[in-house]
């Protein structure tokens, strides 16, 4: 209940101070009154040229839908690491824009990264490097499967048995939607 929900924001903001000590950069601790709380911060990192790169971490406690959500993200950055690199784009685009934030009625980070998902694993290059849809018309609908690659798998259409390939095994899909 909301004692419950009091303890755990109570307990984040005593890390967020643990956090600050042992040399994490801008901590910060609004967000732990919101109906899922989440700290956030600055890791740093020294390259071995000596330049400082700030890792931007986010945390929340008891919120196992975020768990499934990072895992899906790990699991396409594991795919791709080309993602990894577009989703640090696309948060960082949205981030200087100020449009990253549902409770000013803007897509979160993670919408924002479900959208690339989408796109990534609905659309495929051309010969010519064009980027066009992934299926010629709407599969539902008897649209033609096309003979070629999405730019990044679709985890829930995947050929269970790709995984298990030989490696340089073609990408393929199940044709037709999971069960």
């Amino acid at each position: 209940g909301e004692e419950a929900e009091n303890n755990g924001a109570a307990a984040m903001a005593q890390l967020a101070e643990k956090l600050k000590e042992v040399g994490l950069e801008d901590v910060d601790t609004v967000r732990l009154t919101a109906r899922i709380p989440v700290l956030m911060f600055n890791y740093p990192i020294i390259t071995p040229s000596g330049e400082k790169i700030l890792l931007d971490c986010d945390l929340s406690m008891q919120n196992p839908l975020a768990c499934l959500n990072t895992s899906l993200l790990l699991s396409y950055a594991t795919i791709s690491p080309q993602t990894r690199v577009l989703v640090s784009i696309i948060k960082r685009w949205a981030k200087t824009r100020d449009i990253n934030s549902p409770q000013f009625h803007t897509l979160s980070s993670y919408g924002y990264i479900l959208m690339l998902l989408h796109f990534l694993t609905h659309h495929a290059t051309t010969v010519k490097g064009n980027v066009v849809p992934y299926y010629e018309g709407d599969a539902r609908r008897g649209g033609q499967y096309l003979e070629k690659q999405p730019l990044l798998p679709n985890l829930q259409w995947m050929d269970p048995s790709w995984p298990h390939s030989p490696r340089g095994t073609t990408y393929s899909e199940m044709r037709e939607k999971p069960k």
